[in-house]
């Protein structure tokens, strides 16, 4: 995956990468030593830091299949859903084709495609039109009130 994101590195001049691997040792090494041979200067290694502090800082997010989608969307962030590997795509597609349809995110199925949303997502009139339309998927899609713990319990009591 890492290999493939790195066309954007090669393809996008004055680009920033900044990319979050989980927190622990076990990844540390690893990930630190592959991300600078991959990427060299152009990537930050983010392994602790908050990931709202991330978005804050971020034009546009890139993820796989993860909740980062999801709060990435809250946070007022263009996402691309990155699914060039086959076997990921699969597995992507069957969650998140509504989000798709509705523009509500871009999906790249290719380095192509990756390439060219992510051109596309750094023009502020793009970048906000997809953050407009991933606003009314949420609303459409999803509740965010505070109060899921009492419709869950008002669910199993009239069960």
């Amino acid at each position: 995956l890492f290999k493939k994101l790195s066309v954007l590195g090669r393809q996008i001049e004055d680009l920033q990468i900044i990319v979050k691997i989980r927190p622990g040792p076990i990844y540390e090494t690893f990930f630190k030593r592959v991300l600078r041979e991959i990427f060299g200067e152009k990537c930050i290694i983010a392994q602790y830091e908050d990931i709202h502090e991330l978005f804050s800082i971020s034009t546009v997010v890139l993820s796989s299949f993860s909740t980062v989608v999801l709060e990435a969307m809250i946070a007022n962030k263009p996402v691309i859903l990155v699914g060039i590997d086959k076997n990921d795509r699969v597995i992507m597609e069957s969650h998140f084709l509504p989000y798709e349809k509705e523009e509500a995110l871009k999906f790249a199925r290719s380095e192509e495609d990756l390439v060219f949303y992510a051109r596309k997502l750094l023009n502020p009139t793009e970048a906000k039109k997809l953050v407009e339309n991933a606003n009314i998927f949420l609303k459409n899609n999803f509740c965010f009130d505070g109060k899921s713990a009492d419709r869950m319990a008002d669910f199993f009591k009239n069960k």
